[in-house]
């Protein structure tokens, strides 16, 4: 076998083995990925908040397909008394989708919690306004 088959043969191999980890990472991103947003929809306190943020930092949620994940942060804060944090995090679902309504109810039950309650009066009329039902 000459030098030129050796390093074409190697190449292919390394090749070969390069591809092969890529496919196993981009698999391991995908379970990665499934793993946060089902905890994110499902999980409770600092890992569903982690859980979260991961998915929205995450290249595969981009705009109004990323607002569930705001709006369910935003629960995690809400179930742990920090109401302000809750509200900006339901001020960027509605941000990324305005036609969000759970969004608009959970926010105004945040203003409740807080006092706020014409706030919150607005916030679940407006809930009521895009989902009727």
């Amino acid at each position: 076998m000459t030098t030129g088959m050796k390093e074409g043969t190697t190449l292919l191999h390394v090749a070969q083995r390069v591809i092969a980890g890529l496919m196993i990472l981009g698999t391991t991103i995908s379970l990665a990925w499934a793993d946060d947003s089902d905890v994110c929809t499902k999980g409770r306190g600092d890992e569903k908040i982690s859980a979260c943020t991961r998915a929205i930092a995450s290249e595969r949620s981009k705009g109004a397909n990323v607002a569930w994940a705001y709006n369910n942060r935003g629960n995690a804060y809400r179930s742990k008394g920090d109401y302000d944090r809750a509200i900006q995090d339901y001020d960027e679902a509605i941000r990324l989708d305005p036609k969000y309504s759970a969004a608009y109810y959970n926010r105004g039950s945040a203003f409740d919690d807080k006092g706020e309650y014409d706030r919150a009066i607005r916030d679940y009329n407006e809930a009521i306004r895009l989902n009727p039902k």
